[in-house]
C-alpha cells in the first residue's frame, strides 16, 4: 500500500511539474500574431540580410545602407506598408507603398499586394523577434531575413 502512494505521489508532482512549464510564446500564438502583433501599431522589421540563388549565382548578398534603412510594417488589419529609409537607392523612389498581406497556404505562405500586383513569399521561420522569408522565380530564389525593430 505504502509502494502505491508513493507512487501515486510521485505521479502527481511529475504532472504537476509538467503543468507549470511554460510554453513559448511561438507556440501559443498564430503566424499573423506573431509577424503583426496585437496592437493597432502592427510591428516594423527591417532586412538584416538576404541569400540569393539566381542566374547560376548563389550567395549572400551585400545589403546596401539604402535597403537595411527601409522599413517594413505589417498591421493586425492586413495593411502592409513599406518605407524608404534615409538613404534611398534612386533618387526618384517613392517614399514608401501601402498594401495588404495575409498568411495563405495553412501558415505556410504570405501574400503581399501592392497596387493589385501580388507577390508569394514562402515563410521559412517566425518567432517574436524576426521571420525569413524566400520567393521563388523562375530565374531562382531569394531569401530575405528581417528582424524586428526593438
Amino acid at each position: 500500500m505504502k509502494a502505491l502512494q508513493s507512487l501515486y505521489m510521485s505521479l502527481m508532482c511529475s504532472l504537476l511539474f509538467i503543468g507549470c512549464m511554460e510554453v513559448p510564446l511561438e507556440s501559443r500564438v498564430t503566424t499573423s500574431n506573431l509577424l503583426a502583433g496585437d496592437d493597432i501599431a502592427g510591428r516594423s522589421y527591417f532586412i538584416s540580410s538576404a541569400e540569393v540563388s539566381l542566374f547560376n549565382l548563389n550567395g549572400t548578398l551585400q545589403l546596401e545602407e539604402c535597403v537595411t534603412d527601409n522599413t517594413i510594417i505589417y498591421y493586425p488589419s492586413s495593411r502592409y506598408e513599406e518605407n524608404e529609409g534615409r538613404t534611398k537607392c534612386e533618387i526618384d523612389n517613392p517614399p514608401g507603398s501601402l498594401g495588404t498581406w495575409a498568411v495563405t497556404n495553412n501558415e505556410t505562405e504570405i501574400s503581399i499586394v501592392i497596387d493589385s500586383d501580388e507577390e508569394l513569399w514562402k515563410i521559412e521561420s517566425v518567432t517574436s523577434q524576426g521571420h525569413t522569408l524566400t520567393r521563388s522565380t523562375t530565374d531562382g530564389e531569394i531569401t530575405f531575413v528581417l528582424k524586428r525593430f526593438d
